[in-house]
């Protein structure tokens, strides 16, 4: 980001690190005054979660509480493990009065339904959590993950264990592990949507739920990024400093993206 506002260019990426967002959202002004975008984010993590929530507080403008996640069977890449591997007994993290915070793993569970009935699912450090408060100003938010029960009790194995985990040669030996994992070739992609949801409540009790399937996360990154690319090149005016998917390109972006559906709100 620091070679975009020096050289006054756009800057784009597809992180899914709530700390890299909040560093764009601390550069706000710089990327003003350079009369610059400033949007990371533009693969899965976040423009389907982006879009629900704006979907979603269009919807329910007074809202206070923002929940999204999504359930996916898509083997990782690993770029995508070694995430994963670099964020184990680090916790989870939520916002809470506009302040994100740091949980356990594993301990915030809820049952949601993504479209294919309902499943275990637990808070998940996403980007979300950053970038859904400048999408919405929804001062709440958590982002949650399916997953299985025997990989919940691992996740909460993991938190007694993170003084462990978090040594420099056990990192590195789990990181050298993860660079194994073989990512899905387009047959598996094409067999591995993504099902996601949303949901939204407001002080007197109103609730708005939203879901949308899409192609797989991999495909839904590389036709995201190249979508944003084109309405950045193609756009006229716009308000520079940071920004998000959602706002940049509306709620809708994600519909327009192959293999995706239409965002239905009840």
């Amino acid at each position: 980001m620091a070679a975009s506002l020096a050289a006054k260019v756009h800057y784009l990426d597809i992180t899914g690190e709530i700390d890299v967002f909040e560093h764009a959202s601390s550069l706000d002004g710089e990327a003003r005054q350079a009369n610059i975008l400033l949007c990371p984010g533009v693969g899965f993590d976040v423009i389907p979660t982006d879009c629900l929530a704006l979907a979603l507080k269009q919807a329910l403008p007074d809202a206070t509480s923002l929940c999204l996640g999504f359930e996916s069977h898509s083997l990782k890449s690993p770029g995508t493990a070694k995430t994963t591997v670099e964020g184990i007994g680090q916790g989870t993290k939520i916002r809470r009065e506009a302040t994100i915070r740091t949980e356990p793993m594993g301990v915030r569970a809820r049952r949601i339904d993504f479209g294919q009935g309902e499943r275990l699912a637990v808070a998940f450090p996403w980007g979300d959590v950053s970038t859904a408060y400048k999408t919405t100003g929804i001062p709440s938010i958590t982002v949650y993950v399916a997953v299985t029960s025997s990989f919940r009790l691992a996740m909460l194995a993991a938190n007694l264990l993170a003084p462990i985990l978090r040594l420099p040669l056990v990192r590195r030996r789990m990181l050298a592990s993860a660079g194994t994992a073989v990512g899905p070739d387009t047959e598996a992609r094409r067999e591995a949507p993504t099902y996601l949801w949303g949901e939204v409540r407001n002080e007197s009790g109103e609730v708005r739920t939203a879901r949308i399937r899409t192609a797989n996360g991999y495909d839904v990154t590389i036709h995201g990024a190249l979508a944003v690319l084109r309405h950045i090149m193609e756009m006229r005016d716009f308000d520079p400093g940071f920004t998000t998917p959602a706002l940049l390109c509306g709620a809708s972006l994600i519909e327009e993206l192959p293999g995706s559906g239409k965002i239905k709100i009840r």
